[in-house]
């Protein structure tokens, strides 16, 4: 049974890789917290949706093999271990909002331990978790560093084992939000900024518009090149730089130039934007056309340190150009 909790911490560590294993703050998932805190997901990154559950105050009864059998984004694991108790009575000992772990959460616990300097270490014992396996028994897991080893089976509901107490961390997740330092998400499965949203486009996709136009929106997710073009262009040869543009990952025809929204929120978080070069204080174009002059004029936006200016430049002036792409 060592083997489930490599498993798991395996299951952990790979589910992260795939883009987003290391946040802007240059951690790895799952990480521990102020010595108490297990964070698995947060605003910048983190392990993927399918090993996670949901936000509770209360484990829902399940099985071991039910998708509620998985582990909080953010969980903070008790100071010290609640009295030994029979498995249907040690619920009582984890007031809300604090319940009883799952089993993979105990099994990660187990992990982590070393790091969790802020709380009582755990006894070489066992301890329950709220993963049923029948009506007469559940999954227990021993948290000995020796002794045991993270043995995790299942044993009668009548026998009392010590239990610890977990408390999931309310997600915080501010939207739009810089990933990476690269790309801006306003929409994901965690949460939204309200949009308004246009479908994803390519060079060859993305239609014209006005600043009255429906698709004068931003993309759910988007990222930022990592420079801008080489110099400072009008306003077609910006449209035609960017479906040239290409950078390491990705190809001719997938970039495109931001529409006026999609600008004002780079300007909003190039703070944040630690992941491409700098911005320049200049006019930035945006595909935006005006509205009044459609055939000679668009929109662009300067960039200052103070602030950002909108501006409405005909189309032959020069100006800087930085290239999204749509994910």
């Amino acid at each position: 049974m060592k083997k489930r909790i490599l498993w798991i911490a395996a299951l952990l560590l790979a589910a992260g890789s795939s883009g987003e294993s290391s946040a802007q703050s240059g951690y790895r998932y799952p990480y521990v917290q102020d010595g108490k805190i297990i964070v698995s997901r947060d605003e910048k990154g983190g392990v993927k949706k399918d090993c996670l559950h949901p936000y509770w105050t209360a484990t829902p009864s399940h099985s071991v093999g039910e998708d509620a059998n998985r582990v909080a984004a953010r969980f903070e694991v008790a100071a010290a271990d609640a009295d030994a108790a029979a498995w249907g009575t040690t619920d009582g000992s984890c007031t809300t909002p604090w319940r009883r772990p799952t089993q993979r959460e105990l099994l990660l616990m187990w992990v982590m331990q070393d790091r969790l300097t802020e709380i009582a270490a755990f006894t070489d014992a066992w301890y329950w978790s709220s993963t049923n396996n029948s009506t007469d028994n559940a999954w227990r897991v021993h948290m000995g560093k020796d002794q045991g080893n993270g043995s995790v089976n299942t044993n009668a509901l009548s026998v009392s084992y010590r239990t610890r107490c977990v408390k999931d961390i309310e997600p915080v997740m501010n939207y739009p939000k810089v990933v990476e330092g690269k790309y801006i998400v306003s929409e994901d499965e965690y949460g939204s900024s309200g949009g308004p949203f246009h479908a994803n486009w390519t060079a060859a996709t993305a239609p014209s518009h006005d600043e009255n136009s429906a698709n004068n929106a931003v993309s759910r997710v988007f990222e930022v090149a990592a420079n801008d073009l080489g110099e400072r262009l009008n306003w077609n040869n910006a449209l035609f730089g960017c479906t040239a543009y290409s950078q390491p990952g990705s190809s001719a025809g997938e970039w495109r130039l931001p529409t006026q929204k999609e600008l004002k929120l780079i300007y909003d978080k190039k703070s944040l934007l630690i992941g491409v070069g700098s911005f320049q204080e200049d006019y930035y174009w945006s595909s935006t056309e005006n509205s009044q002059k459609p055939i000679v004029g668009a929109w662009s936006l300067q960039f200052l340190s103070t602030g950002a200016s909108d501006s409405q430049p005909i189309k032959a002036n020069r100006g800087c150009v930085r290239c999204v792409r749509d994910l």
